[in-house]
Order: structure tokens, then C-alpha cells, then sequence
């Protein structure tokens, strides 16, 4: 009935259940009737189950599933040709799963392209990681690259730790500023060099000013030179004590 009925999992599953002498012709008619139907991806699962590895990754990349190939060949340690590899590399690149990719190629321990994959995916954590045990010379521009990336993603507050990883203090303070963040660009500012710090501490001066918090004002102003416009700010708000 299961078999009319092209339920063959069912079917099978009572054959082997009772010890059918014919299941292994039952899975065999299953099988290509699979590939008759182009049920690829079945057919994978079907050969996975049985162990014939090497087709069922022919048939998951058949199927346009990559990252099932690549499942089998990390989870089952697989030995493929290269160019089996290649194929599943270029289907996962194709299908825009470049963190999937990066975690095949770093479990087959190809670490450049594992590298490589990860940053084109936009993983940046997982790039560090990788880079602090494999190439310590990349960790700071990889730090650099994530605060640009999460910059353009609208993610400002979460760029300013990256920056300040990468040691591009500059670009941490404007992330902090244009996130409003103002104490911690305070902190940031506070440890750079007066020339560097003075236009910061008048921004932030601006800031406390707009927000009628006057003293904090008057103090970055005078961290940042700028005695003429802590007076005037005084004055306009008719503080003439604080202005004199």
C-alpha cells in the first residue's frame, strides 16, 4: 500500500522492520525513483543515512545544497578530491553563504580562505578569532574593517569598541560623538594629546551647552581653549557671575 502510494520511507521502514528479504531492492527502487522525480536533495539524505558519503555529497551540491555538502565532509571527516572541495566552496560563494564557508574551510583547516570567507561574509568576530591563533598581524586591521563595516550598518555605538581594539582612536571618538555617547567620548578624549583632544572638547562643549548643562560646558570649553565662547555661552544665558 505504501509503496502504490510512493511512500517508500514507510514502506521501507516495515520491511526492514519484519527482515523483508527484498528491502535492499525496495531501497534501491527508492533511490531511483528519487532521482527519476529529481529529488536530489532526498536522494542525499537517503545515501547520508547509509553511509555512502561521497554520493550523497555529489547529490546535495546536485541539489543546490552546499551547506549540506559541507556538513558531511566536516561532521563525517569525509576525504574528497579537490575538486569536490572547490565545487562546494564555489556553490556556498555563489549562494552568498561566505560564514557558512569560512566554517568548512576552517574545519578542513584551510585557514587563508577560511579568512577570506568570513570577512567577505561580514563575520568579523569569528575573523578575529580566527585571526588571534592563526595571523596575529591581521588582528588590528580586521578590528579597524569590523568598525567600518558596523559604521555603514547605522551600528555606531557598537563600532567604538572595535575602533578602540584597533587602536584608531580618532575614528572611536567620532563614533562615540555621532552616537551621542558623551561620556564615553569624554573618556576617549581624555587620553589623547591637547592638540588632538581640543576640537573633540569643543563638540562635546557645544553638546552641554544645547542641553543647559553649563558647568560641564564652561569645563570642556576651557579643556578645549576656547575661554571666548564658555563667556559668551554665559552671557546668553544671563549668567553674568559665571561669565565674569
Amino acid at each position: 500500500m505504501y509503496q502504490e502510494l510512493h511512500r517508500w520511507d514507510e514502506s521501507i521502514k516495515i520491511a526492514e522492520k519484519k527482515n523483508h528479504p527484498d528491502v535492499r531492492e525496495f531501497k534501491e527502487n527508492y533511490f531511483q525513483w528519487l532521482l527519476e522525480t529529481n529529488q536530489e536533495a532526498k536522494a542525499a539524505e537517503v545515501k547520508e543515512r547509509e553511509g555512502d558519503y561521497n554520493t550523497a555529497i555529489s547529490l546535495y551540491l546536485k541539489g543546490g545544497l552546499p551547506a549540506k555538502a559541507a556538513n558531511v565532509v566536516s561532521n563525517f571527516n569525509v576525504g574528497v578530491p579537490q575538486d569536490q572541495l572547490e565545487k562546494i566552496s564555489a556553490q556556498l560563494t555563489s549562494s552568498g553563504m561566505h560564514e557558512k564557508a569560512g566554517d568548512f574551510f576552517e574545519k578542513m583547516n584551510i585557514l587563508d580562505r577560511a579568512m577570506d570567507s568570513y570577512v567577505r561574509g561580514h563575520a568579523f568576530r569569528k575573523a578575529v578569532d580566527l585571526a588571534r591563533r592563526a595571523f596575529p598581524s591581521h588582528v588590528v586591521n580586521l578590528e579597524e574593517e569590523w568598525g567600518d563595516w558596523l559604521v555603514s550598518q547605522k551600528q555606531l555605538d557598537l563600532s567604538i569598541e572595535r575602533y578602540v581594539q584597533a587602536g584608531i582612536f580618532n575614528k572611536a571618538i567620532e563614533a562615540a560623538l555621532n552616537a551621542r555617547k558623551w561620556n564615553r567620548a569624554v573618556q576617549l578624549v581624555a587620553d589623547q594629546p591637547p592638540e588632538i583632544a581640543r576640537p573633540y572638547y569643543k563638540q562635546i562643549a557645544k553638546h552641554y551647552s544645547e542641553v543647559r548643562q553649563l558647568d560641564l560646558a564652561e569645563k570642556y570649553y576651557v579643556n578645549a581653549g576656547e575661554f571666548v565662547e564658555a563667556f559668551e555661552m554665559y552671557v546668553r544665558a544671563n549668567k553674568w557671575d559665571q561669565a565674569y
